[in-house]
């Protein structure tokens, strides 16, 4: 682990600096149609060019990946991945309609139950509020969003091309914003630090975050869990979010083991079993890869999540910790910046090479 960085960090001035943060947050707010891919392009650029350095670095023999195979197989384990997930999608709305009424029917048997125990008077606002439930308008909102995220995969298609075609010119580039050698090399450096960090840190939290998902997907198999595929691939999203992501994960299918089920068993299984899945990656198995935890501060998860969720809505949502992380990176090497990495971490400590 590198040793703590020095605090040089210098405060700006605050009038500039609010107008230059007001001026970015509107930036990204009206600009979303173009930025919103654009930074998952990156995202998934970074992660393919990650795994493709992984794969040329096997050695069978004398023979050794170039690293347009590595890279030609990342994209393909990618495409094919996108395709999976299509499929469950698409083949479990209608699996969904079909077993709704049987889901409401055992709300009712839950309610009546809760009659019985708690009296009519509770039992009833719970019964209201259950009929409140309107089943078309989720079914709506989901397809609005996929969707939306459907029409930006088009574009986020392409900025990964660009982002990969231009990725030899870059050092051409830097030599002519930097002619001069001693700027350049330290430029570069800073560069080289940001990249390898942030690289390092999607790649070991996709790997994680696959695990955890296939994980409970056995578990949730295995104890014949309806939309098993669906909740582990929601838990695999989940997972890029520390702490409230994990939550969300065990308690949605765990709910549905109490609505599907006639009895407690499998609801006290599921979420027990998800629990120890979530807890043993998360706390045991992660940290040793990363050497540390994402040092992150409990509330800025939370206002992470609710303002990428604000400008970007459920993709923004999605994005808020890796895009936070990435951040605090990039703060972390620069000595203007480091105060609001040091911010933004947990407990005031912050890692990287200044320069």
């Amino acid at each position: 682990m590198n040793a703590p960085v020095k605090r040089k960090s210098q405060f700006p001035a605050p009038v500039p600096f609010v107008v230059t943060c007001a001026g970015i947050i509107a930036a990204l707010y009206y600009g979303q149609g173009i930025l919103r891919p654009l930074a998952l392009a990156i995202l998934i650029t970074i992660l393919l060019n990650a795994s493709t350095e992984k794969l040329t670095q096997i050695e069978i023999g004398d023979f050794r990946l170039r690293r347009w195979m590595g890279l030609t197989i990342s994209i393909g384990v990618v495409i094919a991945a996108l395709l999976v997930i299509a499929r469950i999608l698409a083949g479990q709305v209608d699996d969904l309609n079909a077993v709704w009424p049987r889901y409401v029917a055992r709300l009712e048997d839950i309610v009546a139950q809760l009659s019985s125990m708690l009296g009519t008077d509770i039992a009833e606002k719970v019964e209201g509020q259950i009929a409140k439930i309107d089943f078309s308008s989720w079914v709506s909102r989901i397809a609005g969003t996929t969707r939306s995220v459907l029409a930006d995969f088009g574009m986020v298609s392409l900025y990964v091309a660009f982002l990969l075609a231009t990725r030899s010119s870059n050092a051409q580039k830097l030599i002519a914003l930097f002619p001069l050698k001693k700027e350049r090399s330290s430029i570069s450096q800073l560069l080289a630090s940001i990249v390898e960090s942030t690289r390092t840190y999607i790649l070991i939290k996709t790997a994680m975050s696959v695990v955890t998902g296939l994980l409970s997907y056995v578990v949730m198999k295995f104890m014949g869990l309806d939309f098993a595929e669906t909740w582990a691939l929601l838990i695999f999203l989940l997972n890029y979010i520390p702490t409230i992501g994990s939550i969300i994960g065990v308690i949605f299918p765990s709910v549905l083991a109490l609505v599907q089920f006639d009895t407690l068993v499998p609801f006290l299984v599921i979420a027990g079993l998800l629990t120890g899945v979530q807890f043993t990656i998360g706390n045991v198995i992660e940290p040793i890869f990363t050497g540390r935890s994402l040092n992150l501060s409990s509330l800025v998860v939370f206002l992470a999540l609710a303002f990428w969720g604000a400008i970007w809505g459920i993709v923004g949502m999605f994005m808020s910790v890796p895009s936070t992380v990435v951040l605090m990176i990039f703060c972390a090497h620069i000595p203007q910046l480091q105060w609001i990495a040091i911010l933004l971490s947990e407990d005031g400590e912050i890692d990287g090479n200044s320069v």
